[in-house]
């Protein structure tokens, strides 16, 4: 009876192994992942034409009701990415933080202080900010043709996104002005700083190690030297308004998951990132251009002595004096998987019906237009995953040993 309950027991095991698979290559199909794409393009359409509606029609006269309406119209479609990672590939993110941080997480404005390493760190944010219900909120400094680019540059544009020149006496004014939209939100607002200027790179290190020599500046192993002059702007202006900072430093556990790449995550392969993430009221940073300007160095010297032991021990704090913290697993909540499907079902009917009006037409040019549409989605699907690729990678940022924090 018992080795009968054993081969039952067996062949359940091997079916579920067997389903597993054939779900994993079905995530590999190329038909799938274009449908991905066209949603996500012609849902971002759709909601950029709703805020720009109620851009011109309501904010004039109510910002508060403009700004929670926008929220869920923001989350809608950037949380179609946040499907590709948490539902699509079954991606993680694994947080360690205190328990007195973690309870403030999305309870106050935050100006957010993240390394960049790889193509997704910033993906491992949203699914943070999701946890913590600001990822319809969360700000970015991008450039100013950002602005230009349909669906999510129209959508930043509609949601007081600050845009940068990479000219400073301009970008100074702007980022003076634009801050300030934050402060009467209705709702907490994440506010995202690459202090580093650019994605880290091995030729971007050797050059950011030259200057800091140059300098004087002590030399970072996983880092690149921080951009002081954003950050001084940006604690001058927050001072009063918005309490803290966090600081995050993310790695990625390339045992337990993939490479963190954007293509491994749209083939539905896990990718599992860690971050230790440390909460600074901004009252402690000082105000004065010098003092800012060594406290975020100071920071970025502590934050590269995290990475460092992290790559080398798989532990944050093994290899330096910061606090220990406990690991906290980021559950997924389902509302991206309902906002995706939604969207999904809708654009695929209205797919459907358009290529059947065209062949039921029996028209060779409109068969040709119809194949065509198919052949530029799918060559700009891949060029947009390109423009992600970092040209002969570096390695910092993910190690292959097991974690114990």
């Amino acid at each position: 009876m018992g080795r009968v309950k054993q081969l039952t027991y067996e062949s359940s095991f091997k079916a579920k192994m067997w389903e597993l698979e054939d779900f994993t290559k079905i995530r590999r199909w190329y038909a799938l992942h274009l449908l991905l794409c066209v949603t996500f393009f012609i849902s971002g359409v759709i909601i950029n034409a709703f805020q720009f509606l109620f851009y011109v029609t309501i904010r004039p006269f109510n910002k508060a009701l403009y700004c929670n309406i926008n929220y869920y119209l923001m989350y809608s479609l950037m949380s179609q990415v946040l499907f590709l990672a948490e539902w699509w590939s079954g991606s993680e993110v694994r947080v360690f933080t205190s328990d007195e941080n973690f309870q403030k997480f999305g309870k106050e404005h935050a100006l957010i202080i993240m390394n960049h390493t790889f193509e997704v760190d910033w993906l491992m944010g949203w699914m943070v900010a999701d946890t913590s219900g600001t990822l319809g909120s969360a700000k970015v400094f991008v450039k100013k043709m950002m602005q230009y680019v349909p669906t999510i540059g129209w959508a930043w544009r509609l949601s007081d996104t600050i845009f940068l020149n990479r000219k400073w006496e301009k970008d100074k004014k702007i980022m003076e002005n634009q801050i300030k939209e934050f402060f009467d939100y209705p709702y907490p607002v994440w506010m995202l700083l690459f202090a580093e200027g650019t994605r880290f790179t091995p030729a971007k290190h050797k050059a950011s190690m030259e200057f800091a020599r140059k300098r004087g500046l002590p030399e970072l192993k996983r880092h690149l030297i921080p951009r002081t002059r954003g950050f001084v702007q940006c604690v001058q202006s927050l001072n009063g308004n918005f309490p803290a900072i966090y600081d995050v430093t993310i790695g990625f556990n390339t045992e337990d998951g993939e490479a963190p790449t954007l293509q491994n995550m749209l083939r539905g392969r896990k990718v599992v990132g860690e971050a230790y993430i440390r909460r600074i009221p901004l009252d402690q940073v000082p105000l004065d251009d010098e003092g800012s300007s060594d406290y975020i160095h100071e920071l970025y010297r502590s934050k590269d002595q995290l990475l460092d032991s992290y790559l080398k021990t798989g532990s944050f704090t093994k290899e330096n004096d910061l606090p220990k913290h406990t690991c906290r697993p980021i559950c997924r909540r389902p509302y991206s998987l309902i906002n995706m499907i939604m969207w999904a079902t809708f654009v695929l009917s209205q797919i459907l019906r358009f290529y059947y009006n065209l062949l039921v037409s029996g028209s060779l040019l409109s068969i040709s237009f119809a194949v065509g549409i198919v052949i530029c989605a799918y060559i700009g699907l891949y060029k947009m995953i390109g423009l992600t690729k970092i040209d002969k990678g570096s390695e910092y940022g993910t190690r292959d040993s097991k974690k114990e924090e």
